[in-house]
Parts: C-alpha cells; structure tokens; sequence
C-alpha cells in the first residue's frame, strides 16, 4: 500500500477527502485514480463518533470529484445486502461479483454455524 501511495502521489494521482464534525476530522478516505477509473481506495471513520451519515458524504464528495474530472468511481468493497440497499439509494445498480475464499473445513462449519446461529458463541 505504501507504494501504491508514493506512486500515486508521484504522479498526482492520489486525494484524502475528510468528513468534519465542527472542526473534528470523524471519517476519511483515501481516492487514488489512473486515466478513467477514480477508486474509492481506503476509508476509515472514528468509532467515537455514531453518525454514519459520515461516510455517505465522503462518497457523495468524491461521485462528486469524479465527476468533475470526468472520471468512473469505483467504490467496491461493500458486502452486505444493506450496502447494496445504500448504493442503490445513489440511483446505482450495484453488481454481485463472487468471492472465493479458502479455509479448512472445520472453520467453514463454525462460520456457517455462527451465520445461522448469531447468538451462538
């Protein structure tokens, strides 16, 4: 990551874009981007601070962003079905892409169990 960071800072192609409570820094995202793409790169949120209202706005700040530059944002890495509900509330259709993971056997029962069973420790 560093280097991705250090080459993209390299060629002007990197951005933080930070969501302020008052003058308190409470979310921030790191957008890199090449000739067409913008990405959604890494993003982290203070804990401390419940309004998840937060990291829409960093998103609508950086569709915003792209857009000026002409730019696709790409703002993978959302998992859930609520995400997807989320994304879809920007007027984008989110796309399923698979996901292989790998593990052994035992730990795939004890996720499915924890799955079906949240309260199960």
């Amino acid at each position: 990551m560093e280097e991705i960071c250090r080459q993209c800072l390299l060629r002007d192609q990197l951005v933080t874009v930070v969501a302020y409570k008052g003058h308190i820094p409470v979310a921030a995202s790191i957008v890199i981007w090449g000739e067409n793409i913008m990405y959604f790169w890494q993003s982290a949120r203070d804990t401390n601070f419940s309004y998840a209202g937060a990291n829409s706005l960093l998103l609508w700040e950086c569709m915003k962003l792209a857009s000026s530059m002409g730019k696709i944002l790409d703002f993978d890495c959302y998992g859930s079905v609520s995400s997807a509900k989320f994304l879809a509330g920007f007027g984008l259709y989110p796309i399923s892409r698979p996901t292989v993971y790998k593990y052994t056997p035992c730990y795939g029962v004890m996720k499915e169990v924890k799955r079906l069973f949240p309260g199960w420790n």
